[in-house]
């Protein structure tokens, strides 16, 4: 046997004539067809041996970032191996994802090869690529391998690869297999012209637990301007994974479907396009049957398509651009073979503009069999412009019964959105992005229980892709998702009058925030933020907790002074950061477990039921406790943020020596329109207390001082007060997040001006104001206190803030009419 190398892949290969082969492949597929038939009868001539499971995987032959979903009600396990193209294990990966849950895992550093995903119970993952210029996604699909006697026939695992090119439009195809069993495995590849008979025969043997790359550019049989399809046997009983890619090094366009075996009848293609955001789609189906085998394509707009007689293992594209669809159409597609044949497919998408490709992508359309039980769907990976890319998922209902679809999304950071259930009539296709459900969704999965049969697909599209129009694609099957909870429908949206319905909040907030006037401000729709105008604060502390489902999703990219990178999570021994970051920003409303709201709500954190966005908070941490910052640090931390896009700073910290490196970082911010929010101190004094006491006197607007105030509105004890305070906000048992997912109680000033930092975010949102308008409204609209602080005159400033009559407009600047 000849060894060869292609593609600078190492493989045992040996070529033989297609004659001698194609008699060899006959008499396999006859068997083969032989044992679907009779697989419980002795026809084999000897008996089987018996079936013995061996290890669940997810097969991805081509790996790239990993992102798997949990489809279970309970944990489970998994390990991510990584191995070389030539067998080598490089490292690998071992978690628990819990219930209903989905996890990113990035491949190596400059890794190439393949990967399998070990688990104990149910999981779906997708593998992708995310680039500018070019992509590629395909689904792993769940297996478990099971053993069976070899001698059944010279073949006996049959995979049809639909739709390979070699140099055609400058393109050509690539493909991986990988060997998943434990013995060396003969491959044998057949290649048919499209629309004719010619075949291209060649032999391979992958020893076990290793892959082979195939790249048609560098088989010299092949003639260029090749099209057509691939038949490819396995003489060992192991599972065989593939991928093509059609790539052009100049715009690194790929797309990649997984290759399956498909000995089916019927097949349904959910995403159909002409012309369509650029996008226009061929459907081509492939003949793996051993007879001459007529095809007929049933399109959702009524129109149809028929090929009469397809040779056998031939493919032959039916290209929506030449056919009478109307422009912009979008659709499905049920493909049906002739009696007694079976069909395999792909559907290729390409956008063009002109003569320009400017985007490729496919996928492999649900078969009969599958879509018999497939009545829940699952969606690993769903985006709304997460590093620019955004997903619009497929439903195709082939069926004449309506079909009833209970969605339930769950985000990255575990929130689960209110969604409706909707339904797909006969014969349609519903489509439906993550930024269009009424909380939206940035990142996370979905799954789609239905009362009938599904087809699905997902894609997306990258808004920094050349020509916008770039786009991966992939086919994910279905699971067993039938024991899904539904989403809590948009028309149960809380009654905010009585507030949240977060149980933290209802348990230890409610009292506060109705002292405040925060409950008729987010009645009335005033929760986060106008996302055409997003405000960011700044929250210059011990950092904050990444990772915390409260805040997750208004986290941004901060700082770490103390370890000089970008990575700000809250090590401190009170989660004093955390804390102050959750009374601005914790979302109330986002039904974290089991759709019971058990967290907090923050004044400005937005409403994941309305689907309001909340205010975004850039944590920067300046050191490991509270009690350990230093004036240096906090100049330092001042100045990054103001440059840094922050357009509120709150600093929750402080003493009694005047810095002047803080302050001259806090005028150049004021200078730049940042608004600047500190809090008086605890120490029961009129003194001055920096850097809330550097806004006084003719400059008050430079920090707006806070002090901290009881319920009934008077001082409380350790406040600091003095006519350097600007307003008071709740100071006592101030319920919020803590760093390890949690939640606490504190007290302190500390914890009274993030409701003032929160309150100035949303006035800057939603209605426009400068800097300097904010904070005349909320001085205005606070109530005045002095009555109950007869000790304290003029020394608690305009008094306790009044969120909903800030936001009430009763507030307005009027330029008067001047006559000459």
């Amino acid at each position: 046997m000849e060894k060869e190398s292609i593609d600078n892949t190492v493989h045992h290969g040996l070529r033989i004539s297609g004659f001698a082969l194609l008699l060899g492949v006959c008499l396999a597929l006859a068997i083969l067809h032989s044992i679907q038939a009779n697989t419980s009868s002795s026809n084999v001539g000897e008996e089987l041996a018996p079936r013995v499971k061996v290890r669940g995987f997810i097969a991805l032959p081509s790996a790239g970032t990993i992102s798997v979903q949990n489809l279970t009600a309970a944990s489970v396990g998994m390990t991510i191996e990584y191995y070389s193209l030539t067998g080598q294990k490089i490292l690998d990966t071992t978690d628990i994802i819990s219930s209903e849950a989905n996890t990113v895992f990035a491949k190596p550093e400059d890794f190439v090869g393949f990967a399998r995903v070990n688990v104990d119970d149910e999981l779906q993952a997708v593998n992708y690529e995310l680039t500018e210029a070019g992509n590629d996604a395909y689904i792993g699909n769940y297996a478990a391998l099971s053993q069976v006697s070899s001698s059944w026939c010279s073949f006996c695992f049959i995979l049809p690869i639909p739709y390979v090119i070699k140099n055609h439009n400058d393109f050509s195809s690539k493909f991986t297999l990988q060997n998943y069993g434990y013995e060396r495995a003969t491959i044998g590849l057949d290649i048919y012209q499209d629309s004719d008979t010619s075949v291209f025969s060649e032999l391979y043997e992958i020893l076990a637990n290793e892959a082979i790359e195939i790249d048609l550019a560098q088989l010299s049989g092949i003639p260029d301007n090749f099209q057509g399809s691939i038949i490819l046997f396995s003489d060992q009983p192991l599972k065989v994974s593939g991928s093509v890619r059609t790539y052009n090094d100049p715009l690194g366009i790929r797309h990649s479907y997984p290759v399956n075996l498909q000995f089916e009848q019927k097949l349904y293609a959910p995403a159909l396009f002409k012309n369509h955001n650029l996008q226009t789609s061929k459907l081509c189906v492939q003949n793996v049957s051993g007879i001459a085998n007529s095809i007929t394509v049933s399109y959702t707009d009524n129109l149809s398509a028929t090929f009469a007689s397809l040779p056998s293992g031939n493919m032959h594209c039916f290209d929506q651009a030449d056919e009478a669809h109307a422009d912009g159409w979008t659709g499905g597609a049920t493909v049906v073979g002739s009696d007694g044949s079976n069909i395999s497919g792909v559907v290729v998408v390409e956008a063009r503009q002109g003569s320009q490709l400017l985007g490729s992508w496919s996928y492999q359309p649900a078969n009969d069999d599958s879509l018999d039980n497939q009545k829940a769907l699952a969606f690993p990976l769903l985006m709304s412009q997460t590093d620019n890319w955004s997903t619009t998922t497929y439903l195709y209902n082939p069926g004449s019964t309506p079909a009833t679809v209970t969605p339930r999304y769950i985000s990255q950071s575990g929130m689960i959105p209110c969604v409706d259930n909707f339904e797909i009539g006969p014969g349609a296709v519903y489509s439906i992005a993550p930024n269009t459900l009424p909380t939206g969704l940035g990142q996370g999965m979905a799954y789609f229980l239905s009362d009938q049969p599904l087809a699905g697909a997902s894609g997306a599209t990258s808004s920094r892709a050349l020509g916008d129009t770039d786009r991966h694609f992939g086919y994910l099957a279905a699971s067993n998702t039938q024991s899904i909870t539904a989403n809590r429908p948009c028309s149960q949206t809380p009654d905010l009058a009585t507030g949240p319905l977060d149980e933290e909040f209802q348990n230890y907030q409610k009292g506060y925030y109705t002292d405040i006037g925060a409950l008729a401000m987010w009645a009335r729709g005033f929760t986060g933020i106008n996302p055409t105008y997003p405000i960011t604060v700044a929250v210059i502390d011990t950092g904050a907790d990444l990772d915390h489902p409260d805040i997750a999703s208004n986290l941004i990219t901060g700082y770490d002074f103390i370890d000089n990178d970008t990575s700000a999570d809250d090590e401190s021994s009170d989660s004093h950061g955390s804390k102050v970051a959750g009374i601005i920003a914790a979302r109330m409303n986002n039904d974290i477990v089991n759709l019971k709201a058990r967290g907090v709500a923050g004044i400005g954190g937005g409403d994941a039921v309305a689907g309001t966005e909340g205010l975004r908070i850039m944590p920067i941490r300046v050191a490991q406790e509270s009690s350990e910052i230093t004036c240096s640090l906090s100049a330092q931390a001042i100045e990054y943020a103001a440059s840094h896009g922050a357009q509120i700073i709150n600093i929750s910290y402080g003493g009694t020596e005047f810095c002047q490196d803080e302050l001259a970082a806090i005028q150049a911010a004021y200078d730049a329109g940042v608004a600047i929010v500190a809090g008086a101190g605890n120490g029961n004094s009129a003194a001055p207390f920096y850097p809330a006491a550097y806004g006084s006197g003719d400059n008050e607007n430079l920090v707006i001082a806070v002090a901290g105030l009881l319920p009934s509105g008077a001082k409380a004890d350790g406040s600091n007060y003095g006519s350097w305070v600007d307003v008071g906000a709740p100071f006592r048992q101030i319920r919020s997040i803590t760093k390890d997912g949690g939640y606490a109680s504190d007290s302190g000033t500390s914890f009274s001006a993030p409701f003032v930092s929160g309150l100035l975010g949303i006035l800057m949102s939603n209605f426009g104001y400068s800097r300097d308008s904010a904070i005349e409204v909320v001085r205005t609209a606070a109530d005045n206190v002095d009555t109950v602080n007869t000790e304290y005159p003029g020394q608690l400033g305009a008094g306790r803030i009044n969120a909903n009559r800030s936001t009430d407009h009763p507030f307005r600047s009027y330029v008067p009419i001047i006559q000459r």
